[in-house]
C-alpha cells in the first residue's frame, strides 16, 4: 500500500478488523479522498469550525487535501467506514435521533482522534443488525444484578471461544466488547476466504471473516448467541448455563394458542387501518382441492386489497402456518414514501409456527414500527418471541416423539404439554430420572422438581428445564413390572415378573403370563435394539408365546419380529395405558393371539420332530434333545429347554410345570417335571457312575429354591428319556439315582422310551381340537401315568408297550 508508511501495524490491524482499507488502486483511493472532501464541503460553518478544532485541518484548504500522515489517512478511512455501514444503522448504534452524515463523522472523529476510540461499537452493531436477533434467548433470574451479569459474561467469553474452537476445530478469536444502549455485544470472528481488492499493478487479497455475536440485554436480563452454526450456539449455551451461571439460565417458553385461520384473516384484513400496503402474498398451500399454492404480487405502491377480495375463496380458509411470505409497504418519512418489509413463517417439530421478518437496510425504528403494527394485527403478540400453537398435540404424539427422539432439544423450550408429559413419565418411573443430566427449576423461588408439574415450594407453574436437551430413556424394568401389576392383566391371568431372564448371555426383565386352562406361557418383553429382537426370536423358536413391546426407534424391526411369530405392541400404547390415558391396546387379544400362534408353532414343530425321530436319518444327540422338547411341548405348551440359556452349566435338558389331578387350581397342586435326554445311535445306551453324579447335580439344581425351576413347583417327576432296546442296561444307575437321599419322598424317578412319547404325540395330533378343549386334564392323566409306582423297581419304566393302556386313559379325557 502506498500510504502504508503512515500507518503503524496496530492502526492497520484495527482498521482491517473494521473491514476498512484503501487498497492499492490509485483510482479507488482518489475516489475515497474525493468522498471525504465532499463531506467536509457539505458541512455547515459551525460544523466546519468544529471539524478544524478536532482535526487541525483548515476547511479552506480541504479542496487540495492530500494524505500526508497517520491522522489524514484515518480521516479518509473513517469516511469510508461510515459510507460502508450506512447512516441509519450508525444512528441506532450511537443511540441518536437522526444525525446527519456530517454530524456522525464529527462525533466519531472526535472519539478517534481525542480518545483513540475506533468505531468498534458501530461495527459490532452493524454486524448484529445484519445477522438478526438470537433464535433463542436465555433468561437470567432476577437474583442476578446487572453488574454481576456483565462481569460473569466478560470472564466467560474467552472460555466459550476455547470450547468452540476445541469442539468445532475453529479459530474463533475475540474482537471487541461494545455497549449500544441496553445491549452489550461481544464480537467474535474467524477467518474465511479472502476478498479480492483491485490493486494498481495487481489485485490484492484482504482476509475475510465470519462473525459470532454474544448479545447481553441488561434491561430484559437475557443473553443470546447469533451465529450460523447451531452447534456453536449449543456449545455457548451449555457453558453459560452449566458453568458460568451454575444452571440458573433457561430459555423462556413463549407459546401462545391461537386460531391460525383467524390470524391470517386478521393479518391480511385488519379491523383498523394502519396505513400499511399489502403488496405480495405467497401461501404454501390453500384449502382448495389438491391444496394448490397461491402467489400474488403488485408493483410500486399499489395494494392487493381488491385482489384479495376477488380471491377470497382461495385463501380465507388457510392458516398462518401456510404462509410462505407476505410483504407490506410501510410508511417511512415524507408522505408517499414507503419501505418494503416482509414476513415469513416456519414450523418446528412440535407443530408450532414462528414468524420472522425479511427486511434489508431499513432502520431499527421503521422495523419496530412495522413489528408494532403486525403485533396489533396478531392479537398483540410479539412475533419475534412468540411461538404460535395452532393445533393441539395429544399425549400419543408427545410420547411417540419423546421415544423416537430420545435426545430431545429443550432450546427453545418444549411445549408445556410436552414438559408435563416428561414429568408424568418421570413421576411414574416409566423413564429414567432426568436429575443426573438436567435440572428443572422454578423461576420464582428456584426450587427444583422432576416429579411435580407445579413448583413444590411456592406452587407457581413457571418451572423450566435448565439444559439444552433431555434424555428420554425408557425404564425397562419398571415398565415390565407395572404391566404385571396392571388391573387389565391381573384380572385375567396369573403373572410373574422376572427381573432378569437370560438368552445368549443377554439378560432382560420379562413378564410371564400363564394361562392355567391351556397350560400356556406367554412372555412379555421390551424390544429396543436388534439384540432384543434376537432375544424375542429365541423365545419364539423355543415354543413360547411372545408379546414384544416395540420402542418406536425400532419400528423398522417390527415386521421381522412378527414374521418370527411374536405379537408386536407399541411402547407408546403401553405408556398411555400405564399413565391412565386412552390407549388402543388390548392385552387380552394380544395374549390370545400369541396362544394361537404358539399352539400353531407347537404343532408344526412337533410334526417335524415326530417325523425326524421316527426316521433318525443323519441323526445326533443334539437333534434328539430338540425333538424330545418339541414332543413334550405338544403335551404341555409351557416347556423350558435349557440348551441356549444354560450352555456350559450343570443342568438337565429341560423342565415344565404340570398339575396334580384335582388340585391344579392351587399352588400346592403344581409340580415340576424335569428330564435329561440320552441318545444312542445303536440304542444300547448305558449309564455309568459319572452319569449318576451328573444326574444328581441336575436334580439338585431343579430343587434349589434359589433357581427358577423351583418357582414352578416341587419336583414331582425326574425322567431319563432315551432310545433303548433293553432298559436293564440302565437299571443299576437309575436305581442309584432313585435312592438319592436329597430326593423328597414325593419325587418319582422315571425312565421313558422315546417311542412312547412318539405314540403320545401321534394321538395328540389326531385329536388336537379335542385335546385343546381338555388340555389340562389330558396332561394331568399323562403325568399321573408316567409317575405310577412299580412293583419291581424303585423307579418307573414306561415303554412303547405301555401305549395301549395310556391311550385308553387319555381317550376317556376327551369324551
Amino acid at each position: 500500500m502506498r500510504y502504508q508508511k503512515y500507518q503503524t501495524q496496530e492502526d492497520k490491524g484495527k482498521w482491517l478488523r473494521l473491514e476498512t482499507t484503501l487498497g492499492t488502486n490509485e483510482e479507488t483511493i482518489r475516489q475515497d479522498i474525493q468522498s471525504f472532501i465532499r463531506l467536509v464541503l457539505n458541512m455547515t460553518q459551525e460544523e466546519k469550525d468544529e471539524f478544524e478544532e478536532i482535526t487541525g485541518v483548515p476547511p479552506g484548504d480541504i479542496v487540495d487535501f492530500k494524505i500526508t500522515d497517520q491522522k489524514t489517512l484515518q480521516l479518509v478511512l473513517l469516511r469510508k467506514f461510515i459510507a460502508g455501514i450506512g447512516l441509519s444503522i450508525i444512528n441506532e448504534a450511537l443511540v441518536s435521533d437522526g444525525l446527519t452524515e456530517e454530524r456522525v463523522f464529527l462525533k466519531l472523529c472526535k472519539r478517534l482522534l481525542d480518545k483513540g476510540e475506533y468505531p468498534d461499537d458501530v461495527f459490532a452493531y452493524s454486524i448484529y443488525r445484519s445477522r438478526g436477533t438470537p433464535n433463542t434467548w436465555l433468561s437470567i433470574p432476577n437474583k442476578y444484578v446487572s453488574t454481576t451479569i456483565e462481569k460473569t459474561v466478560d470472564t466467560s467469553v474467552p472460555k466459550i471461544i476455547n470450547k468452540v474452537n476445541y469442539h468445532l476445530n475453529l479459530t474463533r478469536r475475540y474482537i471487541s466488547k461494545s455497549r449500544v444502549d441496553n445491549l452489550v455485544l461481544y464480537l467474535l470472528s474467524k477467518p474465511t476466504s479472502a476478498k479480492v481488492v483491485r490493486g494498481e499493478r495487481k489485485n490484492v487479497e484482504v482476509q475475510g471473516a465470519s462473525y459470532t455475536i454474544l448479545v447481553l440485554d441488561l434491561d430484559e436480563k437475557r443473553i443470546g448467541v447469533v451465529t450460523g452454526s447451531k452447534r456453536e450456539v449449543q456449545i455457548a449455551h451449555y457453558y453459560l448455563i452449566h458453568k458460568a451461571f451454575d444452571e440458573d439460565l433457561a430459555p423462556p417458553r413463549n407459546d401462545v394458542e391461537e386460531n391460525g385461520v383467524k390470524l391470517l384473516n386478521q393479518l391480511l384484513k385488519p379491523d383498523q387501518e394502519d396505513l400499511m400496503l399489502l403488496q405480495s402474498l405467497e401461501l404454501r398451500k390453500t384449502s382448495l382441492h389438491n391444496n394448490p399454492s397461491l402467489k400474488v404480487r403488485v408493483q410500486g405502491q399499489d395494494t392487493l386489497d381488491e385482489a384479495l377480495d376477488t380471491l377470497e375463496a382461495y385463501w380465507t380458509s388457510s392458516s398462518i402456518a401456510d404462509v410462505r411470505q407476505i410483504e407490506f409497504g410501510v410508511p417511512a418519512g415524507p408522505v408517499g414514501i414507503y419501505k418494503k418489509l416482509g414476513l415469513y413463517t416456519y414450523g418446528d417439530e412440535w407443530k408450532r409456527t414462528y414468524f420472522n421478518t425479511s427486511s434489508r437496510r431499513v432502520t431499527n425504528l421503521i422495523e419496530q414500527q412495522f413489528l408494532d403494527k403486525i403485533s396489533k394485527r396478531l392479537n398483540n403478540n410479539d412475533i419475534k418471541t412468540t411461538r404460535f400453537i395452532l393445533q393441539g398435540i395429544d399425549s400419543r404424539f408427545i410420547i411417540d416423539k419423546l421415544l423416537k427422539d430420545k435426545i430431545v432439544s429443550t432450546n427453545p423450550a418444549i411445549p408445556e404439554d410436552a414438559e408435563n408429559m416428561v414429568v408424568r413419565l418421570t413421576e411414574k418411573k416409566l423413564i429414567a430420572n432426568q436429575e443426573k443430566s438436567a435440572k428443572r427449576k422454578c423461576w420464582n423461588c428456584y426450587a427444583e422438581s422432576w416429579n411435580q408439574q407445579e413448583c413444590p415450594k411456592c406452587g407457581r407453574s413457571d418451572m423450566r428445564i435448565v439444559s439444552e436437551a433431555i434424555r428420554i430413556q425408557p425404564n425397562e424394568a419398571q415398565i415390565i413390572r407395572q404391566i404385571s401389576q396392571h388391573d387389565q392383566i391381573k384380572a385375567s391371568y396369573e403373572t410373574k415378573y422376572f427381573p432378569s431372564k437370560q438368552r445368549r448371555g443377554h439378560a432382560k426383565p420379562v413378564l410371564s403370563i400363564y394361562d392355567e386352562t391351556k397350560n400356556i406361557n406367554v412372555f412379555v418383553i421390551l424390544v429396543s435394539s436388534r439384540k432384543d429382537m434376537l432375544y424375542a426370536n429365541d423365545l419364539s423358536n423355543e415354543g413360547f408365546g411372545v408379546v414384544a413391546i416395540a420402542d418406536p426407534k425400532v419400528d423398522s424391526l417390527t415386521q421381522e419380529i412378527e414374521r418370527n411369530g411374536a405379537t408386536v405392541i407399541s411402547l407408546v400404547d403401553i405408556m398411555l395405558l400405564l399413565i391412565g390415558e386412552t390407549s388402543s391396546i388390548n392385552f387380552a387379544t394380544a395374549v390370545d393371539n400369541q396362544e394361537k400362534e404358539m399352539l400353531a408353532r407347537i404343532v408344526t414343530n412337533a410334526k417335524y420332530s415326530l417325523g425326524r425321530i421316527k426316521s433318525k436319518r443323519a441323526y445326533d444327540e443334539a437333534q434328539f434333545e430338540v425333538d424330545i422338547k418339541n414332543m413334550m411341548n405338544l403335551l404341555v405348551p409351557d416347556v423350558v429347554r435349557l440348551g441356549t440359556e444354560y450352555t456350559g452349566l450343570s443342568v438337565p435338558d429341560g423342565y415344565l410345570r404340570y398339575g396334580t389331578e384335582g388340585k391344579r387350581g392351587s399352588k400346592r397342586g403344581r409340580r415340576l417335571f424335569g428330564w435329561d435326554a440320552k441318545y444312542s445311535a445303536t440304542s444300547t445306551y448305558r449309564l455309568g457312575e459319572r452319569d449318576v453324579k451328573k444326574q444328581k447335580k441336575y436334580m439338585d439344581w431343579l430343587m434349589d429354591k434359589n433357581e427358577k425351576p423351583s418357582k414352578f413347583g416341587r419336583l414331582g417327576i425326574y425322567a431319563i428319556v432315551a432310545n433303548f432296546d433293553d432298559p436293564k442296561r440302565m437299571d443299576d444307575a437309575i436305581t442309584n439315582i432313585a435312592k438319592y437321599k436329597k430326593l423328597p419322598t414325593t419325587t418319582r424317578i422315571v425312565l421313558i422310551e422315546e417311542r412312547l412319547l412318539a405314540n403320545i404325540c401321534d394321538w395328540l395330533l389326531d385329536n388336537w381340537q379335542s385335546v385343546l378343549d381338555n388340555n389340562s386334564l389330558v396332561a394331568d392323566q399323562a403325568f399321573k401315568f408316567l409317575r405310577r409306582k412299580s412293583r419291581k423297581q424303585i423307579y418307573t419304566i414306561s415303554t412303547a408297550d405301555d401305549w395301549e393302556k395310556l391311550k385308553t386313559i387319555l381317550e376317556k379325557t376327551i369324551i
